[in-house]
């Protein structure tokens, strides 16, 4: 042990010096020190590297990589604001990029039936889409998962119901010939005319346009189910939701009005991707799709299309509608499943 006065200060007390070796940077050894700090940092960049903001690398891998690009059906679009859609598909494409990597075309293009999507997805133009379901099946062998379905309300599937006032005097379907029936026009309802049509030609009562003296197309099931409530329509088509929906606003409309017909179950459009399109891209893609609430641009676009979240289901959701449509190619006497119109496309905004 060693005793030193201060240097320069003969007056100072003597003190007693000894290494403190719980202090390491008042180490004797200046090698032990320098070693001992370089331990230190290495285990700091170890705790605080996985906060580090990766955003911009990431950011910077998508813009490497072609660009996702979207294609939506016209159907998707009948009751949807598509300047409100555009807007909010460019915040959720920039929110993409930043914190996901993925390049995504924020332009998506508009598609009117199968047809045209098969021009899109031959010239892979398109590398995924929103589509209805009978558009789906048309052109199966070109789409593939993984299947994004919207819940909404609870569930992925919609049934259909026709109803009419319960002192309407009717009660069997042919009952309804020359009447005027409304139909819901949505992306909810894609499949509606598909049941009715073959709900109508079971009974061999002739097409829909031929058996009702008026069909009447809107937007919304108040406009639908308000009419026939106040005598001013005789049948109406809604999703058992909407009807659930009003009569739990207003009873009286179940006590008044009733279900004549209902439909199977039925996933009415999904979210899909072209076939041989970018397998690590594509999960990525559908990852986010996924988890579309955690973002801003995402939030909004499932408000628009009033969804409460997507997920990834079997394909055997759309047997349903696999039976529906054949047995109307067997009522038309054609085994083609599903037709559709080519006209033409329209973009969504400027590209």
């Amino acid at each position: 042990m060693e005793r030193l006065r201060l240097a320069g200060d003969p007056c100072a007390p003597v003190r007693t010096h000894k290494p403190d070796w719980f202090d390491p940077f008042k180490w004797p050894d200046f090698q032990c020190q320098r070693g001992w700090v370089v331990i230190v940092r290495v285990i700091l960049c170890l705790l605080f590297l996985p906060f580090q903001d990766t955003s911009a690398d990431t950011a910077a891998v998508g813009a490497n990589e072609p660009a996702v690009r979207f294609c939506i059906s016209g159907g998707m679009l009948r009751t949807v604001n598509e300047n409100d859609a555009r807007a909010s598909l460019k915040v959720y494409s920039k929110q993409l990029a930043d914190s996901r990597g993925i390049n995504a075309d924020p332009n998506p293009t508009v598609f009117n039936g199968a047809s045209e999507l098969a021009r899109l997805l031959n010239t892979e133009a398109a590398d995924f889409t929103t589509l209805t379901t009978e558009e789906f099946l048309a052109m199966e062998e070109s789409l593939t998962g993984p299947l994004l379905m919207s819940i909404i309300n609870g569930s992925v599937c919609e049934e259909y119901v026709l109803l009419l006032r319960t002192d309407s005097g009717v009660n069997t379907l042919p009952e309804l010939k020359g009447r005027r029936l409304s139909v819901v026009d949505n992306p909810q309802t894609s499949m509606a005319d598909c049941w009715l049509e073959v709900l109508l030609g079971e009974q061999k009562l002739g097409a829909p346009e031929k058996f009702f003296s008026r069909v009447t197309r809107v937007a919304k099931a108040s406009q639908a189910v308000l009419p026939v409530f106040f005598h001013q329509c005789d049948a109406c088509l809604v999703t058992r939701k909407g009807f659930n929906l009003m009569g739990e606003l207003n009873p009286q409309l179940t006590n008044q009005i009733r279900v004549l017909a209902v439909s199977p179950q039925i996933v009415p459009h999904l979210t899909c991707f072209r076939t041989g399109f970018a397998p690590s891209t594509k999960e990525r893609t559908a990852k986010a799709a996924k988890e579309a609430s955690n973002f801003i641009g995402g939030k909004q676009l499932m408000t628009i299309f009033q969804c409460d979240r997507v997920e990834e289901l079997p394909s055997a959701r759309l047997d349903s509608a696999r039976e529906l449509l054949a047995a109307r190619a067997m009522l038309r006497g054609n085994t083609s499943g599903a037709e559709s119109a080519p006209p033409p496309t329209k973009e969504m905004g400027n590209r």
